[in-house]
């Protein structure tokens, strides 16, 4: 009942299995080169990790479904150790109606989670997607229900979340270097235009981002009746900013195209 499968070695493949509930690990690959592929994972009970790797590099996760039902609750559904690299965890699939507390744990560096598909829906808190090293990419994913969290205390490089379909998720980088963009569902750029009316000196802006703008950047697009000499961004909210200009802009307005970033591209 501790674990279900639970091997050591270099070119160890654990394949095309149906495999159930484990109090502990369902599934433990100690070592690599490795792989765990093509297996389906029906829990329906109390399990610790359902997928876990520890002690080697190089290590594909790959192509397992992972259905977490009703009367199942998991600790983590896929794990990755500390000290160890070039843990690829892609193309698999997490479904849950039951409770999960960590969809991952990514603790090996140079790491790639691209492909799955995550999707928790039992209306219980959201689990976690959690990151503890760098040098990791998230992408190509639809995440839904989930809040992602980099936890890098050794700052040991760049995490990069982008291009994934993301629906109900929060992002919070509590330590490390994170870079956030391009991402369906979870707006971290936006551009337009607003106008500085006739009589005024001021405007506020609806910027449609997760959060409020790090930068917003102006470029003034006409010539105004009566001359700007400066301009500048204030009052950076979750919803707004105000652009301001030093006097009233005459009969034109003054136009001025924006770009607003959440973090740094």
């Amino acid at each position: 009942r501790d674990l279900c499968i639970y091997l050591y070695g270099t070119g160890v493949f654990i394949r095309n299995n149906w495999i159930g509930n484990a109090y502990a690990d369902t599934v433990e690959l100690l070592g690599g080169p490795g792989e765990i592929a093509n297996n389906h994972f029906e829990i329906t009970g109390e399990t610790g990790t359902v997928i876990s790797v520890d002690a080697g590099n190089d290590i594909n996760l790959i192509n397992n479904t992972i259905d977490v039902k009703t009367s199942g609750a998991v600790e983590t559904t896929i794990r990755s150790w500390q000290g160890y690299s070039r843990i690829n965890i892609q193309n698999n699939v997490i479904i849950a109606a039951g409770r999960i507390q960590h969809v991952i744990k990514s603790a090996s560096s140079r790491s790639l989670i691209s492909g799955n598909i995550i999707r928790p829906w039992n209306g219980a808190a959201n689990p976690v997607l959690l990151i503890t090293a760098g040098t990791t990419t998230v992408s190509d994913n639809l995440i839904a229900n989930t809040n992602i969290v980099l936890n890098d205390t050794e700052a040991t490089g760049e995490v990069v979340i982008q291009d994934n379909i993301l629906e109900g998720v929060k992002i919070t980088n509590t330590a490390g270097k994170l870079k956030v963009s391009h991402n369906s569902g979870y707006t971290t750029e936006n551009s337009g235009t607003a106008t500085v009316a006739n009589g005024a000196t001021a405007v506020v802006v609806d910027h449609g981002l997760v959060a409020a703008p790090t930068r917003v950047q102006l470029t003034p697009s006409n010539n105004p009746t009566n001359a700007i000499a400066w301009y500048w961004v204030s009052n950076l909210t979750a919803t707004q900013f105000t652009i301001n200009v030093n006097t009233d802009p005459g009969a034109t307005g003054v136009i001025f195209d924006w770009r607003a970033t959440v973090g740094e591209e």
